[in-house]
Formats: C-alpha cells, sequence, structure tokens
C-alpha cells in the first residue's frame, strides 16, 4: 500500500513538473482599450478558435497562463478587430500594443515569434514589390478588358507563386530544426505538396517537433492523400444542388466525370472556368461529365456565378465554405482542384488545368 502511494505521489510530481515546464504566460499591456475584453484564438482544424479570454484592466493590463507542448501559432483579439499574432511557447511573453497603433505592437519573450517576424520581413523585402506592381498591372487590365495584358499578368503572378514558394522551401531546408519549420510547412506549402513531398520534410524536423499540432496535421493529410490518389476508388459522397435535390457521386458513374472543386468568390477558379467549359463542349457527347462542387456560403452568389459563368453540369454544395465535407474527404485545402475518374470510378488524374484537361479527354476519348 505504501508503495502504491509513494508511486502515485511520484507520478503527480513529474506530471507537475512537466506542466510546469511547459508553461507559457502572457504578460499584456494593452493602450486604450481599458475594461475590455481580450481572446487568445489557436488555429485549429484551419479555424481560429476560441482557446481562452481575460479582462483588460482599467490600467491597460491582461493575463494569461496556459500549457504547449510545442511552439504554436496563435492570435491575440482586442475589440473583435484588433489582432497581434505570436507562437505561445513555454516561458513569459510580454506584449505591449495600443488600440491606435496595432501593428507596432512589441513582443518580448518569444524567440520563436521573432523568427517568424524576420521570415515574413524577408518575404516581403524580396517579393511585396513585385506583387503589388503585378496585381495593379492585372486590376487596370481587367477594368479594361485588355485581355492579352490580362494573360500575361496572371502568368506572371503564377510564376511569382513558384518562386515564394521556391523560397518557403529553401528556408525550411536550411533552418529545418527550427520550430517554425513545421507551422510553414502546414499552413504555407502543404496545400500543394504530394505526400512524398511532405515526409522529406518531415524527416527533417527536429524530433521534438513530433509535438508539434502541424506535424500530427501533416501526418493527417498524407493519409487522406494516399486515400484519394491516382489508382484509388473515388471516396462517395452526397449533396444538395441548388434546387435541394440530393445527388451522390456514386449515381453520376459510368462515364469519365470530374469532380471540380471551385467558388464563386474564387479568383482563379472563375479564371479557370471556360477551360472547363471548353472540355465539357466538347466531350460531353462522347461520355464526359462534370460533378461542380462548391465551397461557397452564399446560395444566391454560388447560383449567379453558375449562370454567369455558362457551368452546365451538375453542381452540389453544403454551402459550408472551407468545412465542405467533400473538400476534407479528398484533402482540398485550394482551389481550384479537380479529380478526374474512370467509369468505375477509379482515380486517373488530378488537378488539371489550362489545356491539360482538354488534352487529357482527347487522348481518353479518341
Amino acid at each position: 500500500m505504501k508503495k502504491s502511494i509513494l508511486f502515485l505521489t511520484l507520478v503527480i510530481l513529474i506530471s507537475a513538473c512537466k506542466n510546469e515546464k511547459n508553461t507559457y504566460t502572457i504578460k499584456g499591456k494593452m493602450d486604450g482599450l481599458a475594461n475590455t475584453q481580450v481572446y487568445l484564438k489557436k488555429e485549429v482544424n484551419e479555424r481560429f478558435t476560441l482557446a481562452d479570454s481575460a479582462m483588460i484592466d482599467k490600467k491597460g493590463n491582461f493575463l494569461f497562463k496556459g500549457t504547449v507542448e510545442y511552439p504554436e501559432f496563435a492570435v491575440l483579439v482586442f475589440n473583435d478587430t484588433l489582432m497581434v499574432r505570436l507562437f505561445l511557447e513555454p516561458g513569459t511573453i510580454k506584449v505591449n500594443a495600443s488600440a491606435s497603433h496595432i501593428k507596432n505592437a512589441r513582443i518580448d519573450g518569444s524567440p520563436v515569434t521573432l523568427e517568424f517576424k524576420a521570415y515574413q520581413d524577408t518575404l516581403t523585402l524580396l517579393f511585396s514589390k513585385t506583387e503589388d506592381s503585378l496585381y495593379a498591372i492585372y486590376r487596370n487590365a481587367r477594368e479594361n478588358n485588355d485581355k492579352k495584358i490580362l494573360a500575361e499578368a496572371i502568368n506572371s503572378l503564377d510564376e511569382l507563386d513558384r518562386k515564394v514558394n521556391g523560397f518557403k522551401r529553401d528556408y525550411v531546408r536550411r533552418h529545418a530544426t527550427s520550430a517554425i519549420a513545421p507551422y510553414i510547412v502546414w499552413r504555407e506549402l502543404s496545400y500543394e505538396m504530394e505526400p512524398e513531398e511532405m515526409e522529406s520534410f518531415l524527416a527533417l524536423f527536429d524530433p521534438r517537433a513530433s509535438q508539434s499540432v502541424y506535424v500530427a496535421n501533416l501526418r493527417n493529410r498524407i493519409e487522406t492523400l494516399h486515400k484519394v490518389a491516382i489508382g484509388k476508388s473515388a471516396p462517395d459522397f452526397t449533396l444538395p444542388t441548388p434546387d435541394g435535390r440530393m445527388v451522390s457521386l456514386s449515381s453520376r458513374l459510368g462515364q469519365y466525370l470530374l469532380i471540380d472543386f471551385w467558388a464563386s468568390w474564387c479568383g482563379p477558379c472563375r479564371r479557370e472556368n471556360p477551360n472547363v467549359v471548353k472540355a465539357y463542349q466538347a466531350f460531353h457527347k462522347k461520355g464526359f461529365d462534370i460533378l461542380g462542387v462548391s465551397l461557397d456560403r452564399d446560395s444566391e452568389r454560388w447560383v449567379k456565378a453558375i449562370q454567369d459563368d455558362k457551368l452546365e453540369w451538375t453542381h452540389v454544395s453544403d454551402l459550408k465554405y472551407w468545412d465542405c465535407e467533400p473538400a476534407r474527404l479528398y484533402g482540398v485545402r485550394s482551389i481550384p482542384a479537380n479529380f478526374l475518374l474512370n467509369p468505375e470510378g477509379i482515380i486517373i488524374a488530378k488537378n488539371l488545368t489550362g489545356d491539360a484537361l482538354y488534352q487529357k479527354l482527347q487522348e481518353l476519348l479518341k
């Protein structure tokens, strides 16, 4: 009995020591928002979820305490609109901010936050001027309906995106043991990565990163993508059409079928739609169909986009935005995205954009 009590006491002590080791304290000072609440939000399943809240006292002080296994990205939200971004990590983190100059908030005691800021500052220095310039050209061409300049601007923006992501990949390889590396790969790169590339980055991380929520997210994503890899049977789902009729994927099989993930609010999707329309018009009568899956939230905008872009195939949506169940089922984290199925429902190609969809169908439906 005494041994059992001693063992239990030891377990409690070890647990207490571990919790103390992983404890973070945020000591904050916010000028201009006395006697209001501040919210601490963490990113869960790509959504910021409330983790804690505190009252800002009459002197502007507030306090948070909690535990974290591995540095984790979070935001402090003031007055519903003002945000301070930081990484939670063990120790005392001091935040000094003013409601009138929130961008100048100072954070001390969080080396990981400072490292991430330096990384973001480098991205801004290297790429922001070019990006701003290209977007100005794009907006001007769109307003003037200059299709040639518009196409050139889109191609230039796509090329810039490839350069930015190339820089991010190189940064992670050079700083693989950094605590921000798992976050960068998960949040900023994994949406365009195949499982093999994610695995290669996981092998580079600090062993302690196994406790990171972002490493867990990457492993879950790898598992999901394996289930929808080329050669696998497409998982079934059922969603309503704009008029409320329930349609299942399995009911659409029997011919080549494109599952097309898009949304009315998605600029790249709308730019890609003419290519999809072209393929549909050329091959529909030869044995090709499309099932459009929208990540919209607004039914009216969804229906208007279908009409405006002349998308004549079947459309479904649960109007749950990024919480769209088929999007989660297929590991879709960016749109446009698509999966081409053979008549038996086997995935034979993915993410065919531009002329690639037309060329693939031309090969299949000669």
